[in-house]
């Protein structure tokens, strides 16, 4: 990872903004991939640095990639802008993740203006879902009503990307989509429809011994 990080930042000296601006957005967005990368091999200070430059890298990609331009580029780079700012959520500071995840989920927000059901479904479902588990982080660092709102704005990402992620045809996607809609209804206390998502998954990979103690500790709640 060090050596692609190396690489690419070897690369910007030839791609400038100002003469090969596309390649230089290109190589940006991938030196955001690989330090995020690293990000998630490395500990404590060094790992939130790590995604804060990750972070300045896509912002910058931005600047090139715009929506008029390169829709689908814009759209990708703001998709991969929330999914480092979530990272950085859980790894950064606990006093600015929740300012942190509201700037991811404006990102993906974004990205879904582009990514439409009808036209790019794969695509939407994906966002739909990182949505979805960005609200529910933000759901758990919330209380009363904004706890609430939250949640339910999970469950509804979640339960919009499984109209794409069906067991046949993402059965992979599915999985954890449907997990994630579990974690959700736990949250809310709906011990029944958490309990079912459970059953519903152990149905697929029986062995997981997760999921069949998360069934047994649901059916003592009522």
């Amino acid at each position: 990872m060090h050596q692609a990080i190396e690489a690419y930042q070897s690369t910007l000296q030839v791609y400038t903004r100002e003469q090969l601006p596309i390649d230089w957005a290109l190589t940006l967005n991938n030196l955001a991939g690989a330090l995020r990368g690293l990000a998630i091999r490395s500990t404590g200070t060094q790992a939130g640095q790590l995604l804060q430059e990750a972070i300045e890298d896509l912002r910058s990609t931005l600047q090139v990639r715009t929506r008029e331009r390169f829709p689908q580029d814009w759209a990708l780079t703001q998709h991969n802008l929330g999914t480092v700012l979530n990272d950085l959520a859980d790894r950064g500071e606990e006093t600015l993740a929740s300012p942190y995840l509201l700037q991811a989920i404006e990102a993906y927000n974004s990205a879904l203006q582009v990514y439409t059901h009808e036209q790019l479904p794969q695509q939407w479902a994906g966002t739909e879902n990182t949505l979805g588990v960005a609200f529910l982080d933000l759901a758990g660092r919330s209380e009363g009503a904004l706890a609430s709102q939250n949640l339910q704005k999970a469950m509804d990402a979640f339960l919009g990307s499984l109209q794409v992620y069906t067991e046949s045809s993402f059965p992979i996607q599915w999985a954890t989509t449907t997990q994630n809609l579990a974690k959700t209804y736990e949250a809310q206390r709906d011990w029944d429809n958490a309990r079912n998502s459970y059953k519903h998954l152990l149905s697929h990979y029986p062995r997981d011994r997760y999921l069949q103690v998360k069934i047994d500790e649901l059916s003592q709640k009522h």
